[in-house]
């Protein structure tokens, strides 16, 4: 049926979605701050491109629920509310319940081993440190995106991936936590 379609095979990510991920990574480890203004012009400008590119990456960040948009005033990095973080925390929780139960009810034997790197990764890069560190952040977020994975559903891992980076945005924000607690917490 494709060969009817007539597609062409597509070589490479088109500049808007490259503008995107750039963006979308540099929102999510922080290093683009909550509530910075995001001016088309001077993105355009760093990334040497048009900015109708910019702006079609805004609007798919917008869509994802990384970045605002003010009217008259623009597009912000998305500072989260309690109620916001609650309802991440909230929505991870129903989409890792669900996980868990498709899990316990499949007659498939899984491998656990994913969770359990992740746990011991966590354990070995926590350190003394009561600041959550990148590498502890990595480890936490493979943990529940192992656990989605093993319930073989992709439209939960859809829906997670999305949860996850709006996550990782708070772990970089999260008060103080005692290492030792955060890895048996998990």
């Amino acid at each position: 049926m494709s060969e009817a379609w007539s597609l062409k095979s597509v070589a490479r990510r088109s500049l808007a979605d490259e503008v995107y991920g750039e963006l979308r990574e540099a929102i999510v480890d922080g290093r683009i701050a909550p509530g910075e203004r995001l001016r088309e012009m001077d993105l355009a400008e760093t990334f040497g491109t048009g900015r109708g590119v910019v702006r079609e990456a805004l609007r798919h960040l917008v869509q994802e629920g990384l970045v605002e948009h003010v009217k008259d005033r623009g597009a912000f990095v998305r500072s989260m509310s309690l109620r916001d973080r609650l309802d991440v925390y909230a929505a991870r929780e129903v989409l890792e319940s669900g996980a868990a139960l498709k899990i316990l009810e499949s007659t498939s034997q899984f491998d656990f081993s994913p969770l359990e790197e992740a746990v011991y990764t966590m354990r070995e890069v926590a350190g003394d440190d009561d600041r959550l560190t990148e590498a502890v952040i990595d480890a936490d977020l493979d943990f529940h995106r192992a656990l989605v994975a093993m319930a073989e559903s992709p439209r939960l891992t859809r829906a997670h991936e999305t949860l996850l980076a709006e996550t990782r945005m708070l772990l970089h924000h999260h008060p103080a936590y005692p290492p030792e607690d955060y890895v048996d917490d998990h």
